[in-house]
């Protein structure tokens, strides 16, 4: 499962690590302090798999960042090298879904939600590398089946999953 970000200009946040901050989304300007969840949610993930100190993240070893991770008022944005998805990947959505974040792949444009948000579906679309769509419409039914590939090879859509 692919994560990569390609969001415009790359704002940095200059982090504390007694007094995390976010970057407000209209100004640019760091502001403080960042929402709890976020927070936590990144705390947990930096001390898993650090950042790196300084650019170019990619050059070190072992590091599953491929860029500097960019916290906003809302989300935490992060670029995995593909050598890493396999194994960090699973991590990030656990965690997410701990602090009850939703999570946004959009390499394939997928969206999981955290089990505090969910409803039962009447449909549920599920590929072999763990995305899920609730209730697809058509388009997102034909978006998933273009991510198929080798290493993502099946998709399921079950209806009737609600059990009404």
């Amino acid at each position: 499962m692919p994560f990569g970000t390609s969001y415009g200009e790359s704002r940095r946040s200059k982090r504390h690590a007694s007094t995390p901050s976010f970057i407000d989304e209209d100004s640019g300007d760091e502001t403080s302090p960042m929402h709890p969840r976020i927070a936590a949610f990144y705390r947990v993930l930096t001390a898993q798999y650090p950042e790196s100190g300084s650019p170019p993240v990619d050059e070190v070893d072992g590091s599953p960042w491929s860029a500097q991770l960019t916290v906003t008022s809302t989300a935490v944005l992060m670029s995995m090298v593909w050598s890493r998805v396999d194994d960090v990947a699973p991590y990030v959505r656990t965690l997410a879904d701990q602090h009850g974040l939703v999570l946004f792949d959009p390499q394939n444009e997928s969206v999981h939600h955290p089990d505090v948000m969910r409803t039962t579906p009447d449909s549920v679309l599920s590929t072999c590398d763990g995305s899920q769509a609730d209730n697809p419409d058509p388009n997102t039914i034909k978006q998933t089946l273009r991510t198929l590939s080798q290493d993502n090879w099946f998709a399921v859509l079950e209806h009737g999953v609600s059990g009404a």
